[in-house]
């Protein structure tokens, strides 16, 4: 396994990902299929690699050549890098699943795994009230919002989600493409 490869798999075997389970829409999105994105990543079904272009904060998943495209080569111990390959590998666990979605879906289960994971690691303080996210992106700010269903029930209706398909379909990167089916094919 690469630097590469190994980045993503050692953010996947963290303790917070032990914690996100929720369903949109009767999809499941279970700590175990992180377990599985791992496995790729073991077998080398799964590749990671550095993409500068990118930029530092972005990262992508190929649905069509399994692999994860990072703009940085070091999480640096930031929790929103981690969290934006959580976000990514639940597109790869979705592709590993062979789940076709609607991109409203899948961009929705993965910016809820990807607050999720932000919330899980830094929930005592959260919880304590002594820090309070602030998200300037308005789509994890929505996610932010309806994540907090999820943190006291494992399931979102398509009403419950609304908020965040609506900011993901104001956002450029995905204006107009909400009910466009993503070919998941493993």
């Amino acid at each position: 396994m690469d630097a590469m490869q190994q980045m993503v798999f050692d953010v996947l075997g963290r303790p917070e990902l032990d914690k996100i389970n929720f369903k949109v829409e009767g999809t499941m999105m279970l700590c175990i299929h992180f377990w599985g994105v791992r496995q790729g990543l073991r077998d080398n079904v799964l590749r990671a690699s550095h993409e500068p272009s990118l930029g530092q904060g972005k990262a992508k998943y190929s649905l069509r050549y399994n692999r994860f495209k990072l703009g940085f080569t070091s999480t640096g111990g930031s929790t929103d890098r981690e969290a934006l390959i959580v976000h990514e590998s639940t597109h790869a666990a979705l592709d590993l699943c062979r789940q076709n979605k609607r991109l409203r879906v899948s961009e929705g289960i993965a910016y809820l795994a990807q607050v999720l994971y932000f919330y899980h690691k830094h929930r005592a303080a959260i919880d304590a009230g002594t820090a309070t996210p602030t998200f300037g992106d308005p789509i994890l700010a929505a996610a932010w919002e309806v994540s907090k269903g999820v943190r006291t029930s494992a399931s979102l209706s398509r009403a419950e989600m609304q908020p965040l398909y609506d900011a993901i379909d104001a956002s450029a990167l995905y204006a107009g493409r909400l009910d466009d089916v993503e070919q998941m094919d493993g």
